[in-house]
């Protein structure tokens, strides 16, 4: 709930269009609720835009082996809706520390 109330103000003061602040709830839900943290328990999500490249990165970082969470995800239906959502999505591990990545 924290999470999602976090997102939401985002989107308010940056004044992000309804249907972009939806997707990024969806895409933290179902990383964070859904994939991540069953596999991994606790986590850090990271909002941030890039007025150069006008895209919005949400990222999530969890501790662990180099896995990524997405791919071994056993909701078929959450990891289908984020690959669906976002047209670009990266994984990155240094020192034992897991970065999932979406771009929109």
């Amino acid at each position: 709930v924290e999470m999602l109330s976090g997102i939401e103000n985002f989107c308010f003061r940056h004044a992000i269009a309804p249907q972009t602040a939806n997707k990024l709830q969806l895409l933290a839900e179902e990383l964070v609720i859904n994939i991540v943290t069953p596999q991994y328990g606790a986590c850090v999500l990271k909002l941030s835009f890039s007025e150069k490249l006008r895209t919005y990165e949400l990222s999530v970082s969890y501790d662990g082996e180099n896995v990524n969470a997405l791919e071994c995800a056993e909701d078929d239906l959450s990891a289908m809706m984020v690959r669906n959502i976002a047209p670009e999505i990266r994984h990155s591990c240094i020192d034992g520390r897991n970065k999932i990545t979406a771009v929109l």
